[in-house]
């Protein structure tokens, strides 16, 4: 059985809305870990970009469903966007394509002022095959994963050396982003190798594959809603001192150079938090107060998708072993088929020195004068006694041999 690691099932009754969630996910036969990271992404899109987290931090967000070609990516985000319909944006599942694709849904043009206008604040983006968006992101000058990152962690981002015509500029603080991918596992492999640009830390894994999901479908929830207020204000989410403790100790740790952190996890933290307050709002209908129980809770989601990530790697080195064993084969295979063509080629050869040899010498010749017909560079390629009877029983265009004895003679060709 091919299952990525999944949530437990506790984890899931722990409120309404994750019962939902897993039912919505049940009723379309997919992972209740991808329809809750798409829901995730929803929950983010739908919060106004003046919500922040403690020191600055946003809520976009950015998560990555892995699994085999039709193996449900698609029905993951179709699934979380039937549950929660409504994110009060019209920019919800648009393909995300190049980093300036990604900027103009937020601003237009250059205007007269010499700034781009904003046209919209909020932008959900689906990517149904990521090895398009890595595709995109391999060309020259691509500013597609540059662009993702700035987007989730709440920077200005944009083509600022643009022409003027081109030229566009998101502010921090103006918009908020979110993006959910869908992975075949080999292409999330070789999203995983970009760490050192500090991509896959940021994206919150989940598998589409599970061991629960039942073979008849269980009927669709009602769907969630969520209070979409639009404000612009700014708002600090309320986390609660333990967190924020548990943050401060590590973040000195770092600071001063006691703890170094997993290169794949150095957004870690920012990361759960922004999952907890996620979590906060959907489960609280509009409370964005993290305690400490919710806290747990997305650490539970964030080390599942580290454990998803993990195997993606394992699978990866191992799709990687069986590739480079194939290879062999191969090579072993065609060296053994040059190795046997450079054999019949010698044998034909030698048969025709030794039909040429018995024809000049006139008499009935002996394995030894035949042997001496086989040239140096071809003793190590064949057996006297295999051309022999190559020459005997098949000959050439001349003629052949025939046995006589001990001896040899020349049969012209009839």
């Amino acid at each position: 059985m091919n299952t990525f690691p999944h949530l437990p099932t506790a984890f899931y009754d722990r409120s309404d809305a994750f019962r939902r969630i897993r039912r919505a996910a049940f009723a379309r036969q997919v992972s209740p870990d991808a329809v809750l990271a798409v829901t995730l992404c929803r929950v983010a899109a739908a919060l106004p970009p003046g919500i922040v987290l403690p020191d600055g931090g946003t809520l976009d967000f950015v998560a990555a469903l892995v699994g085999a070609p039709g193996s449900g990516k698609s029905k993951a985000m179709k699934a979380a966007t039937e549950l929660l319909p409504d994110i009060g944006t019209k920019y919800d599942g648009f393909p995300p394509g190049s980093g300036e694709g990604i900027a103009a849904a937020y601003v237009g043009k250059v205007d007269d002022s010499g700034v781009n206008p904003i046209q919209n604040t909020s932008a959900l983006f689906y990517a149904d095959e990521g090895e398009t968006l890595l595709t995109v992101g391999r060309r020259d000058g691509s500013t597609t994963f540059p662009t993702i990152r700035s987007a989730w962690s709440g920077q200005t981002f944009g083509s600022m050396n643009a022409s003027t015509d081109r030229r566009r500029v998101v502010k921090a603080g103006t918009y908020r982003f979110a993006l959910a991918v869908g992975f075949q596992a080999s292409f999330a492999a070789e999203l995983l190798s970009g760490q050192h640009a500090g991509d896959p830390q940021r994206y919150l894994f989940a598998g589409v594959t599970h061991p629960d999901i039942p073979p008849v479908p269980p009927p669709f929830p009602e769907p969630l809603s969520l209070s979409l207020t639009g404000s612009s204000s700014r708002l600090v989410v309320d986390v609660a001192a333990e967190v924020r403790a548990v943050l401060c100790e590590r973040r000195h740790r770092i600071a001063t150079g006691v703890e170094i952190p997993d290169p794949l996890d150095t957004h870690g933290d920012l990361l759960t938090l922004k999952v907890a307050a996620l979590i906060a709002y959907l489960d609280s209908d509009g409370d964005l107060s993290v305690t400490v129980a919710l806290w747990n809770d997305a650490r539970t989601v964030v080390d599942n998708g580290r454990e998803v990530r993990t195997h993606l790697l394992a699978v990866s080195k191992a799709e990687g072993v069986e590739r480079l064993r194939e290879s062999a084969e191969r090579d072993s295979q065609r060296d053994a088929m040059r190795e046997e063509h450079k054999s019949k080629r010698a044998r034909v050869s030698c048969a025709k020195s030794m039909i040429r040899r018995a024809r000049r010498e006139g008499k009935p010749v002996t394995r030894a004068i035949l042997t001496q017909a086989v040239a140096g560079n071809y003793r190590n390629l064949v057996e006297v006694d295999d051309v022999i009877d190559y020459a005997c029983y098949v000959g050439t265009d001349d003629g052949r041999l025939k046995r006589d004895g001990d001896y040899f003679v020349f049969v012209p060709a009839a």
